[in-house]
């Protein structure tokens, strides 16, 4: 093996390791040319991606420490400061101008995330101090703030990664545009056609697609991805969400907020629709190495006929009795109001401080008693905006279906799914053990103790994920529809099909209740592995 066509390839967007942050302490190191690599199994690196949960911020003058927790371990990254130089004008009291002057200050080159984020993060690995607890340091080259579920996908894909790579032999990549220099691209693709004296170009990474859209306001930066098709393939992200995420009773108090409350119902709502659709086929033909060559037609897009009739909508009933939902609704009300009432104390102290005298005795007569609050009416209040914000964030859906049902039946099929990870399975479980256990409580049906729930309402409207087994008819309409609308472009341009933004468009035409997906990057992927659908050119998509 070549060490330069080695190093070269660590170097590259396909040499990035997906990995826990357990799996730093089984790094090796290695010097090869001057440079240092280090080999998790038999796979080599430089850098790595790993998706936790901000644990710890502090800042210095040349970076800013973040500890960080992915549930395998908490380890401590180091994100760069870069010099800022801003020009200070002022006035004197006259208000004539005074000359201008540098003001220099060392900021961090991507927006700090706050304790409680859940983060994506590029980083390089570099060696350890002696006196340094972990085994090596992490410089970031790229964090992103993202969604809840973006954890679980992660998950999934490094325990697939550690089954079917990590442990097998090493093999370099011939393809020569792998070891092409890990770069940012600019997020919009341009056609090029290279001539004989040209050099290979990246294909722009395209972009993280996630079942949660992100809910802070991501960092202005580019994830890289693998460069090349047959590597683009094999890191495709599963379709199943496996049962990773830890039970919500285990939640801190600090992460006992609106969003974590939206995470668990749309993650619990994507585990049990993802449950019950069982395509008839699990096994997609294969496809060949030549993506642009027009593959035979398939009639494996009648796959997810047999399930059209499956009832997939969850109402606003269903949902506050499923009891690990319902339960973690709970904890945040209590949690809010106690936030609540230390923040009254808080100003009460600060007025009496501020205040010479004491208060009179009509003042404090003049108080009324606080009103007792309705526990049943505040998780109601807090589920209707957990579900207005997923749907209005396009993670969402409006079934045109009825509600599915909480009784008896139901929760012994939830807790058939296993959908928590047992509290005294970490280790095992993240190899994907069965150690996973639900905790649903099968004589759970009509609410706590503290909660005391009417009957269910068969008329209110129900609610399904925006997944690709619920989107993959109606993408498909949208494709052909899409593809009939370009038929003059496609006399002109000799070409076929329609790209992302134009089916999109068509889905939002053809029914109101898509107004709000934004991305179909999951559902074209997955109706791509189903031989359904194939990619013309860049981005643009046309039917089998």
């Amino acid at each position: 093996m070549n060490s330069q066509d080695l190093l070269a390839y660590t170097l590259s967007n396909a040499g990035i390791l997906h990995c826990f942050l357990g799996d730093l302490w089984k790094l090796r190191r290695e010097h090869l040319n001057g440079e240092s690599i280090f080999w998790l199994n038999e796979v080599p690196c430089v850098s790595i991606t790993f998706v936790g949960i901000v644990v710890g911020v502090k800042p210095y003058d040349n970076n800013t420490c973040i500890w960080i927790d992915d549930g395998s371990a908490v380890v401590q990254t180091k994100l760069p400061h870069k010099l800022i130089i801003r020009i200070v004008e002022s006035k004197n009291k006259d208000g004539k101008p005074l000359p201008k002057q540098e003001e220099k200050s060392m900021e961090p080159i991507f927006d700090v995330p706050r304790i409680g984020n859940t983060v994506k993060v590029l980083a390089k690995l570099e060696g350890a101090w002696q006196d340094q607890e972990q085994p090596v340091n992490l410089r970031i080259k790229d964090i992103l703030i993202c969604g809840n579920m973006e954890e679980v996908i992660h998950w999934t894909r490094v325990i697939e990664l550690h089954k079917t790579k990590y442990s097998q032999p090493f093999v370099l990549p011939t393809a020569p545009s792998i070891y092409l220099p890990a770069i940012s691209v600019p997020s919009t693709p341009q056609k090029h056609q290279p001539d004989s004296n040209d050099q290979v170009t990246p294909k722009p990474a395209p972009p993280i697609s996630s079942p949660v859209r992100p809910i802070h306001t991501p960092a202005p930066s580019t994830s890289p991805e693998p460069i090349t098709p047959e590597l683009s393939r094999a890191y495709a992200l599963p379709t199943r969400v496996a049962g990773l995420i830890r039970h919500p009773s285990r939640l801190r108090s600090s992460q006992l907020n609106l969003e974590s409350l939206q995470t668990y119902l749309l993650y619990y709502m994507t585990c049990l629709v993802e449950h019950l659709w069982v395509p008839n086929d699990k096994t997609p033909t294969k496809r060949t190495a030549n993506r642009r060559t027009q593959p035979a037609r398939s009639h494996s897009d009648d796959k997810g006929e047999a399930r059209s009739d499956l009832c997939t909508g969850f109402g606003l009933g269903y949902l506050m009795r499923v009891p690990e939902l319902q339960n973690l609704a709970i904890r945040i009300i209590k949690a809010e109001r106690k936030m609540a009432e230390k923040r009254k104390i808080l100003r009460e102290r600060e007025n009496q401080r501020g205040s010479s005298t004491k208060p009179s005795e009509e003042t404090s007569r003049s108080k009324k008693p606080t009103r007792p609050t309705n526990l049943k009416k505040d998780v109601k209040r807090l589920f209707e905006r957990v579900i207005l914000n997923l749907f209005h964030d396009g993670s969402i859906i409006v079934e045109g279906g009825k509600s599915r049902k909480w009784d008896q039946g139901e929760a012994e099929l939830v807790n058939s799914i296993q959908l928590w990870k047992h509290k005294n399975s970490d280790t095992q479980s993240q190899y994907g053990d069965s150690t996973l256990i639900s905790e649903v409580s099968l004589a759970s049906t009509g609410g706590s103790d503290d909660l005391q729930l009417s009957d269910e309402d068969e008329g209110e409207d129900a609610y399904a994920p925006a997944i690709p087994c619920i989107l993959r008819k109606p993408v498909i309409s949208a494709i052909k529809y899409a593809s009939q609308g370009r038929l003059q472009v496609e006399a002109r341009t000799k070409t076929r099909g329609a790209p992302e933004e134009d089916i999109l468009q068509q889905l939002k035409n053809l029914d109101s209740r898509w107004d709000h997906i934004t991305s179909l990057t999951t559902t074209l992927e997955q109706l791509e592995k189903e031989d359904v659908i194939w990619e013309v050119s860049s981005g643009v998509w046309a039917m089998h």
